[in-house]
């Protein structure tokens, strides 16, 4: 399973979040933190996907990480990014430009027990069927 979090700051200033996972196979399966809704690419695993709608612990996992480190990355983002552009740019050339896009994948203490809770649910389901 890969795991991914992207994270977006719109031009009104407001962060948005989006997570896709994949998993040993095409179909990848999309979380929006926002509306709490999965989606499934192609849309070949429905059953996997009626699963993870179903788990409530897990989805506000991904919310409250897409809330907190969305905003925590961002803002290192455009601390640092002022900071460059402060030492590379002479204050009256300075344009302001559309906030931009970042995506990281960082390793944290919930990884692990999201991998192993996603683990366990899948054989938990694979094995009723």
């Amino acid at each position: 399973m890969q795991g991914r979090l992207m994270c977006e700051r719109g031009a009104d200033g407001h962060t948005r979040a989006s997570w896709q996972f994949c998993f040993n196979e095409p179909i990848t399966y999309l979380f929006d933190p926002k509306n709490r809704k999965w989606t499934v690419d192609p849309s070949g695993g429905q059953q996997v996907k009626d699963m993870l709608d179903d788990d409530r612990e897990l989805t506000m996992l991904l919310v409250r990480t897409s809330n907190g480190d969305c905003q925590s990355w961002l803002q290192q983002v455009w601390e640092h990014r002022d900071e460059t552009q402060e030492t590379t740019v002479p204050p009256t050339m300075r344009q302001d430009t559309a906030p931009g896009r970042a995506s990281a994948i960082r390793p944290g203490t919930w990884i692990f027990p999201l991998l192993i809770s996603c683990v366990v649910i899948l054989g938990i389901r694979v094995g009723d069927h």
